[in-house]
């Protein structure tokens, strides 16, 4: 497992400014997986940091939104990663306001 973060993201909620920051914990399916995301960390990040602003603060605000927030990042994570070995995605921390 690899803790990443904290990221800080403008949400896309309209007029009213909002912003979430939070700290993921990746689970990978293997050793290779771990050591292949700790050399393109940058790609990584960005990848989630992208994933992440284009959430809206309505949808993180429920638990069904914050299930989707983590398969998206698990699928933007293994878009940028060649042997597409990350399993979950878990949220250590999350706050939005």
């Amino acid at each position: 497992m690899m803790e990443m973060g904290p990221f800080t993201v403008n949400l896309t909620d309209g007029e009213q400014p909002r912003f979430m920051r939070t700290t993921i914990i990746v689970e990978f399916d293997k050793a290779a997986s771990l050591n292949e995301a700790k050399k393109r960390e940058s790609d990584v990040s960005s990848a989630i940091t992208a994933a992440l602003a284009t959430t809206s603060y309505q949808a993180a605000r429920s638990y069904t939104g914050k299930s989707a927030m983590r398969t998206k990042l698990v699928d933007e994570m293994n878009r940028t990663m060649p042997n597409q070995g990350v399993r979950a995605v878990y949220f250590r921390d999350l706050i939005m306001e």
